[in-house]
Order: structure tokens, then sequence, then C-alpha cells
């Protein structure tokens, strides 16, 4: 193991132990729903790391990159909601949709 897949391994581990802690706080909480959304967002943005993985050791590497960005952007518009939830700040979905929608194509264009 490299010191790259180590670091990797690492940044996984550690974004699902948030996951689940915010899971955990789920259950106890008044903002039940904002919980759940965090650890959403974490379990969702953990994935880049496996896909940053994928990138060194696949013949498909753009695809995993894009996977990378994406998970992270996802999981980052759904701390997004969650923190909106705290808070009492929506999100309008149109605009999210159209945000996350603009930013994948965007990187897709700019990976070829």
């Amino acid at each position: 193991m490299n010191g790259v897949t180590f670091f990797l391994g690492v940044n996984f581990v550690v974004a699902v132990c948030f996951s689940a802690v915010f899971a955990v706080v789920a259950t106890r909480s008044r903002s039940r729903r904002a919980a759940l959304w965090l650890a959403a967002g974490f379990g969702i943005a953990s994935l880049s790391a496996l896909c940053e993985l994928l990138v060194a050791y696949t013949a498909t590497p753009k695809i995993w990159a894009l996977g990378a960005f994406a998970t992270v952007l996802i999981g980052m518009m759904l701390l997004r909601v969650g923190v909106g939830h705290l808070y009492g700040r929506r999100l309008d979905k149109r605009i999210a949709a159209f945000f996350v929608g603009a930013s994948i194509t965007q990187a897709s264009c700019s990976a070829t």
C-alpha cells in the first residue's frame, strides 16, 4: 500500500465515521431531518475517495475523476440542505439542480 492509497483509505474511513455519527445523532436530536441530511452528505462525499483510488487503477480515469467531483459536489449540496434545515433556510430545488447539473456538465466538458 503506497502513501496515496493509505491517505485515501483514511479519508474514506473518516468520512464514513462522520456519516455514522450524524446518523446516531439523528436518533436523539430534535432536528432529526438536519442530522440525516448531514449523514447523507458525508456518506455520499465519502465515495469520492473510492473514485479517486479508481482513477489510478482503471483504464478510464476520466470517468472516475468525474465521479469523484460529482460525489463531492452532491455531498456538499446535501450538507447545505442539512445546515439549511438547522437555520430555517430552505434551498430552492430548481436552483440546486441547475447548479449541480451545470457544474457536472462543465467538469465533463473540461475533462475531454
